[in-house]
């Protein structure tokens, strides 16, 4: 009997290894009729079915009635931290409080910052001691900072924030089934039954094209555009990032056979020239998100475009000073201050995130009563330091030279306060005279701050996500430095 299994078991993946190979149409072939016989299983599973119901509901919430649910929720969070989490056991005792100090959003700050050293140095005190570790998993943050953090979540964590994550592509006109491009960390590549690595994928539950962000480079980038034109997605999903390689490319080669509906991008900071280039190239407009991996904070823009909303359902979201007292002058910067209200398998109150982001009190003109952040500005570590100590944001700098266009990818580099070194991987027509256009307007734009040199380097590193860092900042910058200038150039 165990060796009849092990053959059923060797023929299945036999036939599931050439299936892989097989080409794109063929797999679009069989996974159209997978989904009519069977759906994605992560949308019909009955804790997203309920969030995702619930989140159509809240969605028109009055102001009143979203505040209200803010302070029920944090209320049970506190409950659950201070008799089930040693952490904050210990803390509110440190600062006589007591779970009934914390009873709306505003009494938060009676507690200090929790910063990612901190909750990294205290992950045993931090696990909450009625929850069966068999139920929980871990996973590590990327730790672009320099500190991996190891997040504990419970079993219903992916499909709530599955749920949150469809809520804002609905508003985009996303429906489950349409053509999908994904250009994150899904996919890393595959050896093929002939040891050749494979750079793409297809997702047949989700109808979705998966390209590895991990292999982007001059060699593969012809074989993508060859794959996105034959597929023809109706939405895009990626690392903005990842997808400015690939929009690079096809302004640089005339190609634009390509029309979705809407990107979708989080998990990096979008500056205003990728925003640019990634709507330009395809013609549509860019939903941004924003969370964590420690589901400490979620904000997302509709399709009025006008800011993030704030997600209250989710958890409460501060703009905070170096001092954690809230910053509320309209277009001010300051600390993102996170506390999700789905975390009871670790609790994070008052989570620094170390982004950081705009004041904004306009309400949107979408109707819903959510309140906006103006933008997300970026990281602590995304700052670069001018000759004088003033920080800037490397995401206010515009990259609008001609000369770019012979550019695959950039990177800055930071090593002395005064000196920024920007890292380029040349493209055809790249020249001498090129170089000097983008010193010079980069020059122009530090006002004669920062002394600017460039280096020609075969390719640029990415992260263990995929990811392309477009500064390295390697001096240290602390919190407070935040209160030295944050504005633009």
């Amino acid at each position: 009997m165990r060796h009849r299994t092990e053959a059923i078991m060797a023929v299945r993946g036999g036939l599931r290894g050439w299936f892989k190979d097989c080409p794109l149409a063929t797999r679009r072939l069989v996974g159209a009729g997978r989904r009519r016989l069977r759906a994605d299983p992560s949308l019909t599973d009955p804790i997203f079915r309920a969030c995702a119901a619930w989140l159509a509901e809240t969605e028109w919430w009055s102001a009143a009635e979203l505040y209200a649910l803010q302070c029920e929720r944090l209320q049970a969070l506190v409950a659950h931290a201070y008799a089930h989490v040693p952490y904050y056991c210990r803390l509110f005792r440190d600062h006589g409080l007591a779970p009934s100090d914390i009873m709306t959003p505003a009494d938060l700050a009676q507690l200090p910052l929790l910063t990612r050293q901190q909750a990294q140095a205290n992950l045993a005190a931090l696990q909450p001691r009625n929850l069966d570790p068999a139920l929980l998993q871990t996973r590590t943050t990327g730790g672009t900072t320099g500190t991996p953090l190891s997040i504990t979540y419970d079993a219903q964590a992916d499909a709530v924030e599955l749920a949150f994550r469809m809520r804002q592509w609905r508003w985009a006109g996303y429906r489950p089934g349409a053509p999908l491009l994904i250009l994150r960390d899904d996919f890393a590549g595959r050896t093929n039954r002939h040891g050749t690595t494979v750079k793409w994928d297809y997702n047949s539950a989700r109808n979705a094209l998966v390209l590895s962000a991990f292999h982007l480079n001059a060699a593969i980038l012809p074989d993508y555009w060859a794959l996105l034109r034959e597929f023809q997605p109706r939405f895009i999903e990626a690392y903005p990032s990842a997808l400015s390689v690939l929009a690079r490319f096809m302004q640089q080669q005339g190609v634009t056979a390509v029309h979705p509906q809407a990107i979708f991008c989080e998990s990096e900071t979008i500056v205003p020239w990728q925003r640019s280039l990634l709507e330009t190239t395809f013609g549509c407009p860019l939903f941004a998100g924003y969370g964590n991996s420690e589901r400490a904070v979620d904000a997302v823009e509709c399709e009025a475009h006008s800011g993030y909303h704030i997600c209250q359902e989710y958890g409460v979201l501060e703009i905070v000073d170096a001092h954690g007292e809230a910053v509320t002058e309209e277009g001010a910067i300051g600390l993102v201050v996170g506390t999700g209200f789905y975390t009871n398998a670790m609790p994070l109150i008052r989570y620094q995130t170390g982004d950081l982001a705009r004041v904004t009190h306009h309400p949107c003109s979408c109707g819903r009563a959510h309140p906006l952040i103006g933008d997300i500005v970026g990281r602590l570590q995304e700052m670069v330091v001018t000759e004088d100590g003033e920080l800037v944001a490397i995401g206010v700098l515009q990259i609008r030279a001609p000369a770019y266009r012979h550019v695959q990818q950039f990177q800055f580099v930071q090593e002395q306060p005064g000196r920024l070194e920007l890292r380029l991987v040349p493209a055809k027509g790249y020249s001498e005279h090129a170089a000097r256009q983008i010193r010079d307007e980069l020059t122009t734009q530090f006002g004669g701050r920062m002394q600017v040199t460039l280096t020609t380097v075969p390719a640029i590193d990415r992260t263990s996500r995929g990811k392309q860092q477009f500064l390295l900042q390697r001096l240290p910058i602390g919190l407070a430095d935040v209160t030295l200038g944050l504005g633009g150039v």
